[in-house]
């Protein structure tokens, strides 16, 4: 894709107003745009609803799903969840056809297991 077509569907994803710091996050690790407060770019998903977020913006903008692995340096919690993103992508799709427009609670325990590993005593 070419960068100005990258930077329309980008425009376009932003404009729609589907987003949220975690997704912005994403966005301009692996596109270089929406530079905004520097304490926002490693901001990870917190919730099914965050995290969904993240699913739309890479649906919506052609070629970042394929790139998802680029974006594991922004943090540890985001190397986590790139690691395991097919699997809470699958848990958070069956919630919300179960209990549409409901919070994903399973989502959510999913996500902090992951993002707050217990350590080993």
């Amino acid at each position: 894709m070419r960068n100005d077509d990258l930077g329309l569907c980008v425009l376009r994803w932003y404009a729609s107003g589907d987003t949220g710091i975690s997704s912005i996050a994403l966005c301009h690790r692996l596109t270089g745009y929406l530079a905004t407060d520097s304490w926002k770019y490693n901001s990870e998903p917190s919730d099914g609803d965050d995290f969904g977020g993240c699913v739309r913006m890479l649906a919506a903008i052609p070629g970042l799903r394929a790139r998802l692995a680029e974006a594991v340096d922004l943090s540890p919690e985001w190397a986590r969840l790139i690691a395991r993103w097919d699997e809470i992508e699958a848990l958070h799709r069956a919630e919300q056809v179960a209990l549409p427009g409901k919070w994903s609670r399973k989502t959510y325990a999913l996500m902090s297991e992951i993002r707050f590993p217990k350590s080993a005593a």
